[in-house]
């Protein structure tokens, strides 16, 4: 098995002496397989482009595209918090987040199971852990996001 020598230092030091799928290159043995062993590094997927879809400009389904992909994507997540929702919001230029929710209405776009962790202080979601999810989502919904350009100082 022949891994590249920066992979295979990662694999070592975390204890992971055969092949993961998303970790451990290997060209001549089937990593594919779900009996090998995962690992926690993980490589993250790149959102390319972000919007929130269904509502009004500053709130909505949270919709993504990933990597080379032309067609937008909801985002169905078990991990999604306050957290992701501040970052999306920040992102798209807003000053609050007034709300995350998790079963937010679908709409005509297809559907993507992705688990999206943010600390908080992001200032993009490329900045955050995004992968494709393990499990599948238990909502009927996607995730959304409430945010506003109006500070809540401002309204007091």
């Amino acid at each position: 098995m022949e891994m590249k020598p920066f992979i295979l230092l990662a694999c070592v030091l975390i204890g992971l002496l055969s092949c993961s799928p998303d970790v451990c290159q290997s060209e001549d043995e089937d990593c594919s397989s779900p009996m090998q062993p995962t690992s926690h590094l993980v490589r993250s997927l790149q959102v390319t482009s972000l919007q929130l879809a269904g509502c009004n400009t500053d709130c909505g389904r949270v919709e993504v595209k990933l990597g080379d992909g032309e067609e937008w994507l909801a985002v169905c997540s078990d991990k999604w918090s306050m957290k992701e929702a501040e970052v999306i919001c920040r992102q798209l230029g807003f000053r609050e987040t007034l709300g995350a929710p998790i079963n937010y209405k679908l709409g005509n776009t297809k559907v993507e199971n992705l688990d999206i962790v943010c600390e908080g202080h992001e200032n993009t979601i490329g900045d955050c852990q995004v992968t494709h999810a393990s499990e599948a989502c238990t909502g009927d919904g996607v995730v959304g996001a409430y945010c506003s350009t109006t500070s809540v100082e401002d309204t007091t």
